[in-house]
């Protein structure tokens, strides 16, 4: 074999070598370049699960912020007419109660409370089903930090209001009125039996819930925060005005006592349970308020 022969042979021998060392380059590339697509998709899908994670999270947290803590003014006139048929449904049944609970056939026996209590309780249930319902349960009933020592506060605001009026007006009548209000609930010139405070907080407490977690909101919801206040509060002093016939005192006449302070302790639970968007103050100021007018009368203090 001649020179050129072989230095040809060796010449093919290295374009073959470098033909393959670049075929080796381009598929090294081509196996780099995929892997660096596999990493940008990876990416892209971790990217895409977060962000729509994030957008779970953040549909979540704006499906909570659209239930508005108190209810607003649908304008519905169907819905107005089946507010209206509930909350008078409630102040007849409570008002019944209430009459009852306070005729001269209950005075001075242990009855008097429990057939409140059980009316109430059975409003109650209803109540907690209406906002569970609406989406509100958690949210009205959750206790905020200070919210018991605000309602602590407002209940002793009331209560030397109540006792203030009555030591500086000084009338018989409303001594006499009053009088007829604990003679239902036993004998004033005996200190009360150990029962008698948590039964009345219990139903101050049941009852607040009922009239401020029902009533006020489903009027709220027919006419607005406002109105439902007002509505609301002229229903609760209507569910009191037959005891301004049962607990007519002899000298004193018809006794418009309980009427006038469910219409002063309705007005500011009710504002305070609407300021707030949440019924634990309202409740904290109503149940306190009631256990103190009961077991610390004036003429005890």
């Amino acid at each position: 074999m001649s020179d050129s022969d072989e230095s040809s042979d060796h010449a093919r021998d290295l374009d073959k070598n470098e033909s393959n060392s670049n075929s080796d380059s381009d598929s090294g590339s081509d196996e780099s370049s995929d892997h660096a697509r596999d990493l940008d998709k990876n990416e892209s899908n971790s990217n895409s699960n977060s962000n729509s994670n994030s957008n779970s999270d953040s549909d979540s947290d704006s499906d909570s912020d659209d239930v508005p803590a108190l209810p607003v003014n649908s304008g519905d006139p169907a819905l107005r007419t089946r507010a209206w048929l509930e909350t008078l449904a409630v102040t007849a049944a409570t008002g019944a109660a209430l009459t009852v609970a306070f005729s001269d056939a209950l005075a001075g026996t242990k009855l008097v409370l429990p057939v409140v209590l059980g009316t109430y309780l059975v409003l109650a249930a209803t109540t907690l089903l209406y906002l569970n319902r609406q989406g509100r349960l958690q949210r009205q009933l959750a206790p905020h930090r200070l919210d018991v020592s605000l309602g602590a506060l407002v209940a002793l605001l009331l209560f030397a209001c109540a006792t203030g009026v009555q030591l500086a007006i000084e009338n018989r009548a409303i001594g006499g009125w009053i009088f007829q209000v604990f003679l239902q609930l036993g004998d004033p010139r005996l200190a009360p039996g150990p029962w008698l405070g948590p039964a009345v907080l219990a139903v101050a407490l049941l009852e607040e819930l009922v009239w401020r977690g029902l009533v006020m909101q489903r009027l709220a919801e027919a006419h607005g925060p406002r109105r439902g206040l007002v509505y609301s509060t002229a229903l609760y002093a209507l569910a009191h005005a037959g005891t301004v016939f049962t607990l007519r005192d002899p000298s004193a006449g018809l006794n418009p006592l309980l009427v006038l302070a469910a219409a002063g302790c309705g007005l500011v639970c009710g504002a305070l349970a609407m300021r707030f968007g949440r019924l634990v103050p309202s409740l904290a100021a109503h149940g306190l308020f009631s256990w103190a007018f009961v077991l610390f009368p004036s003429w005890r203090l």
